[in-house]
Order: structure tokens, then sequence, then C-alpha cells
């Protein structure tokens, strides 16, 4: 028996594919507990986390004055909250239910691939998220991204049916609807998707989509209204909606975070959103743009599907961009926005494959061509800072006048040397030049398989491009793990458990601190610590750190709008029975402060995070 019968024979036998998807989805979830345990919490985390157990206890509610600032919609909140009740508050509890969630996702996932491609595809749909540790690294920290991820997948596990029920496309718009009540950053979801309906399933599906969506946003805003509309004050700029200047702060001074972000950092960003993202933007750029042929799809429906999954991503992809490249707010940020959707577009690697009919379409080729080798090369580019030394390191023989010589010389003393090419530039020009002869070779293999019996029948143009993307998403999913493409080192990892390390600190502030107590928090940048203290009072605006503070303004909208100033702070260390700094933060203003009297300090914690120094809190009791 050939070797070809042979794998022909596995693939063939029941139950192997799904096998293989469980064990990708083992793969997946070890990764994502790993990553949980290894990660440093981060401000997000303890403001989601704190401020949803406080808003779960009862202990304020959502945009109350004087409350948390509020500054997402209430489920991001509420949902962590809850489970925090449930099964006890603290950072465990935040990752593991993320993990939770992106094990949902992954099941959607498999369900949807499964029934447009076949048991294999959906083996292969699960093992692209599982090769990638950028998914697991994300979707294991305490953030709404697994949540909203896990709410989308399963919105399309609904709609992408070509027999869904009249009940499914209602539930999908009902879940859409709370989607927004969770992220409003999500809002191009609902539409989009009624529109899909409308299209896909016809007018009485729509109409009843229609009035479910609404309905389940209209409430959620009746619950909180009017406070909530202080959102959407901040997201929809004020010539367009003077009639929300009521919930706008009319004099809130001027905020402490000024990120000086240029050029270069919106490029270096967007390069690793297409990296750490790298098979779902492959898809979406390379086989999006097959929509403008809706001849050559087999079937409405497919292409209905592929038209709305391809629309959907690039308007959120759009917001997404103006949000943290455009904004002047959180350059780096646009990556992490990115793993709120992206996982939907591996669904156009299987619809394409599947049901796209490769006819005399010159032009694809040539854009396939062009998409090959923009995104390798800027791949490469933006990967220069984890690759570019080892690169231009590279021990090349020595040369002189066609005879080897003994020894070695790294690249860059060629370069320097040979070219005059300065050793800085060699760090990110050698790891371009590098991700184009990749783009090059995915090229050339796909024309040498379009020229073979590979890919038979028709002529160079039809199939080049397909060939072309095809194989850039197959080596996108092989290099996944790699630094090139998930931005990390496991062997530069911290390796110590943090989550051991917050609930170790927690117990600490639980002694020192009695219930009832108001707390004055200057800790670790998240707040996660405060979680293992829910009876202590707090500053709720202190929880967003400095992101909340601002220099001067009107203290009274300040405060209204859960934000503070210095006359805010004044009053609260006058108050405070505890004071808690981080070691790092402890400075001469902090120590000339405590040397007025009037304060004991009790002994250090623990660190908050093993793998740097300075991340211990420093307590200090006011003397009774």
């Amino acid at each position: 028996m050939s070797l070809n019968q042979v794998i022909r024979k596995a693939v063939s036998l029941p139950g192997v594919a799904e096998v293989l998807a469980l064990v990708g989805g083992a793969v997946f979830l070890l990764q994502s507990w790993h990553f949980a345990h290894i990660q440093e919490s981060i401000l997000d985390e303890g403001m989601y986390l704190v401020k949803g157990f406080l808003f779960a206890t009862g202990r304020y509610i959502p945009f109350q004055p004087n409350g948390p600032w509020t500054n997402q919609m209430p489920l991001s909140f509420l949902i962590p909250g809850i489970v925090q009740v449930v099964f006890g508050p603290g950072l465990r509890t935040g990752r593991y239910l993320s993990i939770a969630f992106a094990g949902l996702m992954l099941l959607g996932l498999w369900l949807i691939s499964r029934r447009l491609g076949g048991r294999w595809w959906a083996a292969a749909a699960v093992w692209m998220i599982a090769l990638n540790g950028a998914y697991a690294r994300t979707y294991s920290l305490a953030v709404p991204q697994a949540l909203i991820i896990c709410m989308l997948m399963w919105i399309l596990v609904l709609v992408i049916d070509e027999k869904a029920h009249l009940w499914q496309l209602v539930l999908a718009s009902i879940l859409a609807g709370l989607m927004i009540l969770t992220r409003h950053n999500m809002t191009p979801v609902l539409p989009l998707l009624l529109i899909y309906i409308f299209w896909q399933f016809g007018l009485r599906a729509g109409v009843w989509s229609t009035v479910a969506g609404i309905i389940t946003v209209l409430i959620g805003h009746a619950v909180y209204w009017p406070g909530i509309l202080q959102l959407w004050a901040a997201w929809i700029p004020e010539k367009l909606s003077p009639f929300l200047d009521a919930w706008r702060i009319k004099n809130a001074g001027s905020t402490v975070w000024h990120p000086n972000f240029d050029t270069h950092d919106q490029i270096t960003s967007l390069l690793d959103g297409v990296r750490f993202n790298f098979v779902a933007f492959v898809a979406w750029v390379g086989f999006g743009i097959l929509v403008f042929l809706p001849k050559q799809w087999k079937t409405s429906f497919h292409y209905k599907s592929v038209a709305f999954l391809t629309a959907l991503s690039a308007i959120l992809v759009a917001v997404h961009a103006w949000a943290a490249l455009f904004s002047d707010y959180c350059a780096y940020c646009f990556p992490g926005y990115l793993m709120y959707f992206s996982p939907i577009l591996i669904l156009l690697v299987i619809f394409t494959l599947q049901s796209w009919k490769p006819g005399p379409a010159k032009m694809y080729a040539v854009l396939a061509a062009v998409v090959t080798l923009l995104i390798s090369t800027g791949a490469g580019y933006g990967a220069f800072q984890e690759i570019g030394t080892q690169l231009v390191e590279f021990p090349i023989p020595r040369f002189k006048a066609s005879q080897m010589l003994g020894g070695t010389v790294p690249l860059w003393g060629i370069l320097e040397n040979g070219l005059g090419i300065a050793y800085k530039t060699s760090l990110w020009l050698v790891p371009t030049l590098a991700g184009l002869g990749v783009g090059l070779i995915v090229l050339l293999l796909s024309w040498v398989a379009y020229r073979t019996r590979w890919l038979q029948g028709g002529r160079f143009p039809d199939r080049f491009g397909l060939a072309a993307i095809s194989l850039l998403v197959f080596l996108g999913a092989v290099l996944s793990p790699t630094r090139t493409l998930s931005g990390l080192d496991q062997k530069e990892a911290c390796q110590s458990d943090v989550i051991a390390s917050i609930e170790q600190v927690g117990m600490q502030l639980a002694k020192a601190i009695p219930p009832g107590k108001q707390v004055y928090w200057q800790g670790s940048l998240s707040a996660a610590p405060l979680l293992y203290l829910p009876k202590a009072e707090i500053y709720p605006p202190q929880l967003n750190d400095g992101y909340s503070y601002h220099a001067g303004g009107n203290t009274q909208e300040l405060q209204r709008f859960g934000l503070w100033n210095e006359v805010i702070r004044g009053r609260w260390l006058e108050e405070a029975d505890f004071i808690i700094i981080l070691e790092d933060s402890y400075n001469q203003d902090w120590k000339n402060f405590f040397e007025t009297g009037g304060f004991e300090e009790l002994p250090h914690t623990a660190s908050t995070y093993p793998c740097e120094k300075n991340m211990g809190l420093r307590i200090f009791r006011r003397d009774k």
C-alpha cells in the first residue's frame, strides 16, 4: 500500500478529525491557562473586576454620581462581577472566566466550520487558533476581548446557516444588542447583522430580528437612563450631537494622560496587529476582495455570507484603527483591539476554498500578488524588534576575491563595510527584506503549484492568486507560534505564578486592614489586590489610576462622572484610614507627606509581580 493510500485511509476513518480538533482545543486551553498564570495584571483587569464586583454586590450602580467612572457599557463590568459573586472575587476567577469564554468561542468556530466545510476543515480552523499564541495570551486576561469574541462567534453560529430558523435569527439579534450593552465599540455589528438577515433570509425574518435587536438595546438603555448617555457623548463628536452636551463635562481641566505618538509608533502598531492576527488578516484582505466577483461563487448563500463577514470586519478594523491609531490615545492598543473579532475571519478561508469558482479573473491574480508582498514585507518590518538582532548577527563565511577565508563575520558587518548601511538601519532593514523574500518565495511556489499537476486546469491568472493567498495562510498558521508572528519569547517570559502572587498580597492586605476602613490606593497599576478587601471602603475613581485624574477642572463635575483632581485627592488623604503605595511609586513627595506624622507604616506585602523589582505594596495606617 502506497503512502498516499495510507493517508487517504487514515483521513477517512471516523473520529480522526474530531480527535485532532479536540487535541487542538486542549492545546489552546492549556496555553491559555499557562498565560493566565504568568502575565502581569494590567490596569484594565483590575478596573473591570473591581468595578464589576462593586456593581454586582450593589455597593454602587453604573453611572452613579460620585461612584466609579463607568467608562464602558454596564455588562462589561456586571458579567465578571456576577461571576465573582458566585465563585468568589479575585484575579483567578476573572481569568478563568475569560478562558471559559475563549473555549466557547472555539467550540462555536468548530461548529460553523464543520457546517461549511466538513470535519477536517473544522479541525483545521481550531488549529489555526491553537497555533497562535497571541490569541491564548489575550484571551487569558480578565478583559472583555474573550467575552466579545465569544458573543460574536455564537451570533455567527446562529445566522450562518442556510437552514436557519426564525428563532435563531431573533436570538442572534438579541445577542448583538447585548453586545452593544457590553462594549459600544461593537455597535456596528447589530445594523450590519440586520442588513444581512434582510438580504439573506427575507423581509419577515428581517423585521422580527430588527424588533428584537432594537428592543434589547432600548431596555438596556432604559435601565441605566439617563447616565448611559455619557458614553455616547464621549463617543459621538460634539458637532454631531449637541443634544448630548448635558452629559459632557463643561470644565474638565486637562487630563494627565498625554501620549506622544508619532508616525513610526502608528506604523509599528498597525504591523503588530497584522502579525498577531496574521492568518485572519491575510484571509480578510486576500479572500475578502473576492466579494467583488459575485458571479464566481457557487451559491448565493455563500456569497452573501462572505460579503457580510468582509464588510463587518472592514468596518470594525476601520473603527478600531481610528480609535487606536488616529485618536492620540492608545496607539499600541490596535493589536489588542483586533482580538475582539479577528478569529471570525478564519471562516473566510473555509468559505473561499470551498465555494469560490476560479475563473478568468486576471485582476485577482495581480491583487493577490500585491497583497502577498505587502503583508509579508510588513510583517517582516513589524517583527524587527523581536528578530532583528538575531538576523543581523547571523554569521556569514568570510570571502575575498571569490576565495573562502577562515572564520565568519556577522551579517551587519558585511552590510556596514560593503554597503555603508549602519547597524541601527540593518536592524529593521534585514527583517523587512526577509519578509519580502518570503513573499517572493510564496509567489514562486504558487507559480510552480499552478504550472504542475498540483493545480490542474485553467490559465495562469485563474488560480495563481488563490494558490498564493492559500499558501500565505498556511505559512502564517505554521509560523504563528514563533516570535516573528506571536511577538513572544517563552524563554524571556516571566514564569512565576502571578495569580498566586496577587492572592498572597491580597491575604496580607486583608490581615492588615479591618473591614469598613477607608483605603487610599496608589498601589500596582492593576487594582486587582483590592478584590481581596471586599468590605473595605475605597475611592472608586482611583481604579483607573492616572487615566481618570485631571489637572484642575470643576471638582463637582469631575466627581459626578467618577473622576478626580488634586482637590479631591487632598480631601481623600485627610480622611483615609489606610494608604497603600506601590514601592516603585514611593517618592520624595510621599516621604515628605509621611514625615509630617499621623501614620504608622506596617510591613510590606510580597511582590504583586515577582519578575520585576519594587512591586510590593507599602501600607500606612493612620494613628489612632
